[in-house]
């Protein structure tokens, strides 16, 4: 069996043995499955902005904490059994808001529209990484299998009146919803916009605004700005240049579509109808 000792420190840690914490980060143990975030968290009415998750530490990490752990002569260590997955709290880096509150996109016979937007919104978020918070505003829960959205009538099921609230606090047209909101900071709607993405998606049909988030979320994957370092010129550039793409690249799916970028040094829109 596979022993290895972390630096732990049980004293400060509030929370059921075994477990480490090295400076202002806790580490647990548990499964790899249970050390991956949601793709899309799917908030009801009164359940906040999640701020952190539990991620597997990756090598370099593990490898600190074993060498603190092996120099140390001032802490107790614990074990690691073989199979056991060391975790950490990480806190995300970004978020996205999908808001929709146009009655238009919301009557009883747009089920399949809501699936296909929410599945094509789940690749836009991957695509941005694990550290990005993708969130959607429901009612209540809903039903899932394997994988996909059911329901007879998601639209009924949809958070309007929070996805507006948020809408109003950035003073986004409700009328031009859906939007597709990303923040390098934990949105409120009690407060402002600074450093911004804004997806603004009704002049699309159904169909189109699948296609373009999911051309989208392609050309991300593509250009890796998962790998860039979030509040970097580079990300905010990264991000310019997947806009121009896509833009250029799928002029006739972009129909009256919008893009805005405000963060680091990009200041751009582009407008579909151009």
């Amino acid at each position: 069996m596979d022993r290895r000792q972390l630096l732990a420190n049980a004293a400060a840690v509030g929370v059921t043995l075994p477990a480490i914490q090295i400076t202002e980060a806790i580490f647990s143990f548990g499964r790899a499955d249970a050390a991956v975030p949601p793709t899309v968290w799917d908030l009801q009415p009164g359940a906040s902005l999640p701020e952190s998750y539990e991620g597997a530490m990756d090598e370099a990490e593990k490898q600190r904490i074993l060498k603190e752990c092996a120099n140390s002569k001032k802490v107790a260590c614990f074990p690691i059994l073989e199979g056991d997955i060391p975790k950490t709290h990480r806190y995300f880096q970004s978020y996205s808001l999908f808001l929709i509150s146009s009655p238009e996109w919301l009557g009883p016979d747009s089920t399949d529209q809501i699936a296909s937007l929410y599945k094509a919104y789940e690749a836009f978020a991957r695509a941005i990484g694990n550290d990005h918070a993708a969130v959607f505003f429901w009612k209540k829960s809903p039903k899932k299998i394997d994988g996909k959205l059911v329901g007879a009538d998601l639209a009924a099921n949809i958070d309007a009146n929070r996805c507006a609230e948020y809408e109003k606090a950035f003073k986004l047209d409700i009328s031009q919803s859906p939007h597709v909101v990303v923040t390098k900071t934990r949105p409120s709607p009690a407060g402002s916009l600074t450093d911004f993405i804004i997806l603004q998606l009704n002049g699309l049909s159904p169909s189109s605004t699948e296609k373009f988030l999911t051309t989208l979320a392609d050309q991300l994957v593509g250009d890796k700005l998962d790998q860039e370092k979030l509040g970097s010129d580079r990300w905010w550039l990264t991000w310019r240049d997947v806009v121009v793409k896509v833009y250029q690249g799928v002029s006739g799916l972009a129909g009256h579509s919008k893009v805005t970028i405000k963060g680091g040094p990009v200041e751009l829109e582009v407008n579909g109808e151009k």
